[in-house]
């Protein structure tokens, strides 16, 4: 297998891609780019607060999934794990808002049965190759800023 990461994303409809060479160089700045937006892929294990504090100190926030192709387009490129994103619902009302945006969720691809709070706890969004879930914001995960 080739450390070299092309970032060439179906469907042609999205911007064109930097070409990373290595899995450190997604985590320079924001090197990766899709559509308008820009992302830098976080490979340290960290509770959900501190990756929103560190997003926003490189100036940006956490990553705010807004559809499909975008979900779609970031898994093609990214290590499999599980992943932080914006989605949280911290004001208790177990409605999940974008830390980014203010509001409501504009995209969801929520596992069967999620978000559940299966725990008691589970107020920050998380994601993998397949779905969304709600998980305890202090469980150690990667993340992505945009």
């Amino acid at each position: 297998p080739s450390n070299l990461l092309n970032l060439l994303v179906v469907p042609s409809a999205l911007a064109p891609m930097n070409q990373v060479t290595s899995l450190s160089d997604l985590e320079t700045n924001f090197p990766l780019q899709i559509g308008n937006k820009l992302y830098r892929v976080v490979n340290k294990h960290v509770n959900w607060y501190k990756a929103a504090h560190n997003c926003r100190q490189k100036g940006g926030n956490l990553l705010n999934i807004e559809s499909a192709v975008e979900m779609d387009a970031i898994l093609a490129v990214i290590p499999i794990d599980r992943y932080w994103m914006s989605a949280n619902c911290l004001a208790g009302n177990r409605e999940f808002i974008s830390l980014a945006t203010g509001e409501a969720m504009s995209y969801s691809r929520w596992d069967t049965g999620e978000p559940n709070n299966l725990t008691g706890d589970e107020f920050c969004g998380e994601f993998d190759r397949t779905a969304f879930n709600d998980n305890s914001c202090f469980r150690l995960r990667k993340y992505i800023c945009e």
